[in-house]
């Protein structure tokens, strides 16, 4: 075997000196230890006691487990174990435990001292301290794990960013501006492109967006940019129009609605879309549009950005809910409930007038306080848990019940439900509608009692006529009982009770699934009690009427349980009110055909004028009149006339006012004169409140010159021959609404001259103010457009036009008052 000393050549170092060198080096810079066959150790130098902070004393005899840390699984020192129990060398990186509980990385060789018998006698371990190597390892691990997050959060982004703008909600548009100043492209996004109706190429020129824009929209999105562009803002927000052409739907739809065509303008009268076809028609968009700018350090405009969102249907909301305002102002007046606002504190903020009709206190007095101060004593608590219960949960569950105080000093039985709402200032308050109910819990209460005597109960409703029944809220109604008069329809209680058959199995087909949606709908309301109408098969086959009076009964709880029906064979009713009905649609029938002979049903023939008129009552008979009257041999006059009001009444005024203006207009030249006259003898026998609105004007014939009053009257339209449209002029009372001094003091007369081919339009409000089912009307505007349109077309075929459109205008929506057209043309 070579000596230590003969491996290092030629230093002239013994063997001993060689060893106390070497020995003292590796104590220098390793850690080392020397453990037994078994692992104990044996040995351990300063660095290994520096290092894990344990005395030599510490650890001799003890083995490695001592300075464990658990970081390495099992099979970590399994391995190590197998490699160098084979005689083999170690080398690896161990984490261990120091006596503080700190841990500490060591880089480890671990090498066998191989007896005789080749098997290890002693291990030799010579460490190197790697903590901070560890840590710095760690430490660059997790930045590049931080990092490589980054990027792919970058990279989401950068998705995220590109799939909002391709498919967000809203227009996005952006262009940069150069050094200079100048813009570039205009960039869109699809949802912007669909907004104004452009394609990519033609929105990368911001004046094709310009060119679409409303003109009054335009010079303020101007003003506004300038002013970005000036230094004075950053940004700004605006709501405006834009031209755009209609789809290949919505002109499907606009063809449908005019088949003839209506030339190249919309109904709102909205000219061309300046870069469509011509034979396209155009509709208006609103949109909101909001411009941000970014600058560079200079603050020159660097990035300009758009985002526009379509608030057509908004805006459109906004006008129908200001025309619903006076509607709701006018049922809060007149409403029978009460309706109240309180805010959270309890204290009356609203009231409607029932309050002062229903229970005699004035609003102003209610107004502040409390409404717990009207209400009866033992009420009071209930009433409380109640309001807290809706401002908590936004609604109540069921309606509640107390008394309330009268003005007289009475207490009388009210039922409320309610719901919540947000006041001005943002805060939770209580909307609550209060009925009186006193003569239903009267009711109510004698039903109870008579339940509570049963016995007696049934003897009387079993000699009743009528039917009463009991049945379960629950599928198929389930009968619990029935009185014997039941029997009238062929069946026995029995049928019922014993075979658990439900009431509803009787009703007829064709009724069952009406009857059960209103049992249904009164439940969802919370109605205690209603009526119902309905056939019933009996057991013969037969089908008889029934009237059924239902109560309602609930649990504590307010969840309904039973249904009390009161039942009543109402057929010989039924087949006397269908008789009655016959009768009364015979004689409107007959009424009706007497009025349309009242009408002209030829024109004279007026060589000098050509004469056309429409009328259509809302009802079988109406309140409209047209007549063309002879004054002398060269005068015609021209009458047009409303009764206010429908049916009936107003077709007997109508009789009237024809007959009396017919007898007043021969051989009177002015029409302020007979109006005046017609007006004395109408305005005695007018029942309060009616009245009629009447034009009428006298033509000659030699002249064309139209003499004219307007008594309360819509103002005809008068369309020339080369298109121009004007309204005539005058005011004046209507008929019937004052019995002579002011109403002779207000007729106004005037004249207008007429030219061959002239259009002169006569109507009542049922063709302007006919509305289509979003409660827009037809309006004068649309009447004036249809005429322009067909001047130069035979009256007969204008009519007809007119009515077209008014009836397509209208098409789903119901029509409530007479339509009347009489147009009058010189030749």
């Amino acid at each position: 075997m070579t000596s230590l000393a003969a491996s290092f050549g030629d230093l002239p170092l013994s063997e001993h000196e060689l060893i106390t060198w070497i020995l003292s080096a590796a104590n220098a810079h390793s850690i080392m230890a020397v453990t037994d066959a078994e692992g104990v150790i044996v040995y351990a130098n300063d660095q290994f006691c520096k290092v894990s902070g344990y005395t030599r004393e510490e650890l001799a005899g003890k083995t490695h487990r001592i300075i464990k840390s658990d970081y390495h699984p099992p099979e970590f020192f399994a391995k190590l174990w197998s490699t160098i129990k084979a005689g083999e060398s170690w080398r690896g990186t161990i984490c261990n435990r120091a006596k503080d509980g700190s841990r500490y990385w060591v880089s480890s060789t671990i090498m066998p001292l191989l007896g005789d018998d080749g098997r290890p006698r002693f291990f030799l371990a010579l460490r190197t301290n790697v903590s901070r190597l560890k840590e710095t390892e760690e430490k660059l691990r997790s930045q590049h794990s931080q990092l490589v997050d980054q990027v792919e959060l970058l990279r989401s982004t950068q998705s995220q960013l590109t799939a909002f703008y391709d498919h967000a909600p809203i227009g996005i548009s952006w262009r940069e501006i150069n050094a200079d100043g100048q813009p570039g492209a205009n960039h869109v996004n699809a949802t912007f492109l669909k907004i104004i109706r452009l394609t990519h190429e033609q929105v990368a020129d911001v004046n094709n967006v310009y060119a679409i824009t409303h003109p009054d929209d335009l010079a303020k999105q101007e003003a506004l940019t300038n002013e970005i562009y000036e230094g004075k803002r950053d940004q700004f927000t605006i709501e405006k129009r834009y031209i755009v052409p209609l789809t290949s739907e919505e002109l499907a739809a606009l063809q449908t609605d005019d088949p003839d065509g209506a030339g190249d303008y919309d109904a709102d009268g909205n000219e061309p879309h300046p870069l469509a076809n011509r034979e396209s028609l155009v509709k208006t968009v609103w949109g909101q549009l909001t411009v941000v700018v970014l600058r560079n350090a200079d603050g020159q405009v660097t990035h300009h950005f758009g985002m526009l969102a379509d608030i057509t249907k908004q805006r459109l909301a906004t006008n129908l809910l200001q025309s619903r305002e006076a509607r709701w102002r006018t049922y809060l007046e007149t409403a029978s409930e009460v309706l109240y606002a309180i805010t959270p504190e309890g204290r009356i903020k609203f009231v409607s007038s029932a309050w002062t009709s229903k229970l005699g206190h004035t609003k102003k007095d209610a107004v502040g306080r409390r409404f717990t101060d009207y209400l009866h004593p033992d009420h009071v608590e209930q009433w409380t848990a109640f309001f807290e219960d809706t401002l908590k949960h936004g609604a109540s569950n069921a309606s509640i019940e107390y008394r309330i105080r009268h003005a007289d000093g009475r207490w009388i039985w009210h039922a409320m439900s309610s719901a919540v709402y947000s006041d001005r200032h943002g805060r939770t308050a209580f909307l609550g509608v209060g009925r009186d109910i006193t003569l239903r819990l009267e009711a109510q209460n004698q039903l109870k009692e008579a339940l509570a005597r049963r016995e007696e109960m049934e003897r009387i409703v079993n000699r009743s006529p009528s039917v009463v029944v009991l049945w379960r809220a629950a599928e198929n109604w389930p009968v619990e009982f029935v009185s014997q008069s039941v029997s009238q329809y062929g069946y026995t209680p029995e049928y019922f009770t014993q075979a658990n058959q439900g009431f509803i199995a009787i009703t007829h087909p064709d009724d069952s699934e009406r009857v059960t949606a209103e049992v249904e709908a009164h439940a969802k309301s919370g109605h205690d009690e209603y009526n119902q109408e309905y056939r019933i098969v009996c057991a013969d086959g037969s089908v008889r009427w029934v009237a059924d009076h239902t109560v309602v009964r609930r649990n504590a709880e307010g969840i309904v349980t039973h249904h009390e029906g009161l039942i009543t064979d109402i057929s010989d009713r039924k087949e006397a009110e269908e008789r009655e009905r016959e009768l009364r649609e015979r004689d409107l029938r007959t009424a009706a055909t007497i009025q349309t002979h009242l009408r002209p049903r030829e024109f004279p023939d007026i060589r000098a004028v050509e004469i056309e008129a429409l009328s259509h009552p809302s009802l079988h008979i109406g309140g409209d009149y047209y007549d063309v009257v002879k004054v002398d041999e060269r005068r015609w006059g021209f009458v047009i006339a409303d009764v206010s009001g429908k049916g009936a009444a107003a077709a007997l005024v109508m009789t009237e006012c024809r007959a009396t203006m017919r007898l007043c207009a021969e051989g009177e030249p002015s029409p302020a004169a007979a109006i005046k006259r017609v007006n004395r003898h109408l305005e005695p026998d007018m029942r309060p409140g009616m009245f009629v609105a009447l034009f009428y004007g006298i033509l000659d014939l030699d002249t064309k010159v139209l003499r004219f009053c307007r008594a309360g009257h819509e103002p005809p339209i008068l369309v020339r021959a080369n298109g121009e449209m004007e309204l005539l002029p005058g005011e004046g009372l209507a008929v019937g609404l004052d019995d002579g001094p002011l109403f002779d003091e207000m007729l106004e007369e005037h004249e207008v001259q007429l030219g061959a081919g002239d259009v002169l339009a006569l109507y009542t409000d049922g063709i302007t103010e006919v509305s289509n089912p979003d409660g827009e009307e037809f309006g004068r505007d649309r009447l004036a457009q249809a005429l322009e349109r067909n001047i130069d077309h035979p009256l007969a075929e204008i009519v007809r036009t007119v009515d077209r459109y008014t009836r397509n205008f209208c098409v789903h929506a119901p029509r409530h008052d007479d339509t009347t057209l009489l147009l009058v043309r010189p030749v």
